[in-house]
């Protein structure tokens, strides 16, 4: 699924969903999964690193890359993936709290990400 406007670059948002089964349609703005928003080479990248089972070694084999380039794929795919230095801040405490307020439903996923990434 493509997430950038092919004529303006800026971010895509979805705005119906429909069920092929029961025939249910809903329509608003939904925003896609993290996953969903990689760009096409992270993503190659992150099935490579997976493949290779997080062996930094095999990785450079396979993408026939050197070492520094690895290290900046993984950097990159932490950004796109929202998973940067941001959530480092919190104590484990903290963030299990906001785990534990997602759990029973007191906050959204979105929510928990937001604090997460404060």
């Amino acid at each position: 699924m493509i997430n950038k406007c092919p004529v303006c670059s800026e971010k895509l948002f979805v705005t119906a969903l429909h069920c092929e089964n029961c025939g249910t349609s809903l329509t608003g703005r939904f925003v896609p999964d993290t996953g969903c928003a990689v760009s096409q080479d992270i993503m190659d990248f992150i099935k490579v690193f997976i493949y290779a089972e997080g062996n930094i070694k095999q990785v450079e084999r396979l993408m026939n890359c050197s070492y520094p380039k690895v290290k900046n794929l993984l950097k990159r795919a932490k950004e796109e993936l929202h998973l940067g230095q941001g959530g480092d801040r919190l104590s484990q405490d903290e963030k299990t709290e906001v785990l534990e307020l997602l759990d029973k439903g007191e906050i959204t996923f979105e929510e928990a990400m937001k604090k997460l990434e404060e």
